[in-house]
């Protein structure tokens, strides 16, 4: 079976949708042919897809970022599907699938002369598909009723955390609900304001009511202020910094709490059974983080624009004075996710099942 990948990756776009198509991808490649289409933006994550060893077809840049979804595809949509159309229609690939949220229901149509099926994974539900199957791996309280109106009738939805792409490494040995006290917070951020958050979240680790905890703060790939970030905590022994990691499972077993941003560390966090305190960086992660605050799944402290160290401070001082509810957090959490998602999507490509 052929599969081809159209995704981007960038410091505008971040690494999150490249990541868990790559998840999708290991899975996919025990019995398909996996190639990806890419658009070289700044800060891409083409050489780590290469290491991996999938071919990528590179798109040049083009244009200026005058609307939203020229800015996330750095060109229009009519543009992208000429280049892509020179790629595809020398594979011919039996599915397409779609992670990106520049590309709308007028590129998946033209992309049916060259694709038997297409597959779009999203998070957004804001604009129309044209897909054989949709992925929303978010949790939201009306998640059912969310593309009602924007796909079609064949399309079968995929929604929930149940979906989750998950790594191999996130298997269930590493599903352990968190019962012991707080020595070790791990901390990650993705956006762009990666330093303000950080040194935000350090300060009020710092100024509760509890001394000597160890700080696991990761740096993602395209970060490039970390001597800057490193020389800043200098006079701190208990805090540690790491680059773009490979072993986040292992990581965030050893971690008794999470303190950072959603995006797809959201369901890793789940299947691990971390407890976290997330605060959003991206206008579409508020509802869906609302949604796991209510449902007692994660603390939710709110935008980075208006969090402040003392309210994380005040946070960790509650969790502190109520000991239990990092276990019921830690318990729920790992009953929502089972780390079995990636298998069952790759199952509707592979299979084939139910879809028209």
């Amino acid at each position: 079976m052929n599969i081809v990948f159209r995704v981007d990756s960038s410091f505008k776009i971040g690494t999150g949708h490249v990541m868990r198509c790559l998840t999708l991808a290991k899975e996919l490649q025990k019995s398909s042919d996996i190639r990806f289409i890419c658009r070289n933006k700044e800060g891409n994550l083409i050489n780590k897809i290469e290491s991996e060893g999938y071919k990528v077809f590179e798109l040049n840049r083009h244009g200026t970022d005058e609307s939203s979804k020229v800015e996330w595809l750095g060109t229009t949509q009519e543009q992208d599907i000429i280049d892509s159309e020179k790629i595809l229609k020398e594979i011919n690939p039996d599915w397409l699938i779609v992670d990106h949220y520049g590309i709308d229901s007028y590129w998946h149509e033209h992309m049916y002369k060259y694709s038997k099926k297409i597959f779009v994974i999203d998070d957004l539900a804001n604009r129309n598909y044209n897909c054989d199957v949709l992925l929303d791996q978010n949790f939201f309280k009306n998640i059912k009723l969310r593309y009602k109106k924007l796909v079609k009738d064949k399309c079968k939805l995929l929604l929930g955390p149940k979906y989750a792409l998950l790594r191999e490494e996130f298997a269930k040995k590493y599903q352990n609900s968190k019962s012991r006290e707080i020595n070790r917070i791990l901390v990650y951020f993705g956006g762009t304001n990666i330093k303000n958050n950080i040194l935000k979240v350090v300060y009020g680790i710092r100024s509760c009511k509890k001394d000597n905890i160890n700080i696991d703060v990761i740096l993602g790939k395209n970060y490039d202020l970390k001597d800057e970030l490193i020389n800043d905590f200098s006079s701190i022994k208990n805090i540690f910094f790491y680059d773009f990691v490979d072993n986040m499972a292992e990581i965030m077993n050893n971690s008794d709490l999470y303190i950072g941003s959603a995006g797809t560390t959201t369901w890793e966090r789940s299947g691990t059974g971390l407890p976290s305190i997330v605060i959003s960086v991206a206008e579409n992660q508020i509802e869906p983080m609302n949604a796991l605050k209510d449902a007692g799944l994660s603390f939710f402290l709110g935008s980075q624009e208006k969090v402040t160290s003392h309210e994380i401070a005040q946070t960790l001082n509650y969790i502190f004075d109520n000991p239990n509810i990092l276990k019921k957090m830690s318990m729920a959490n790992i009953e929502l996710v089972d780390c079995q998602g990636v298998s069952r999507c790759a199952s509707e490509i592979l299979n084939n099942k139910n879809v028209s």
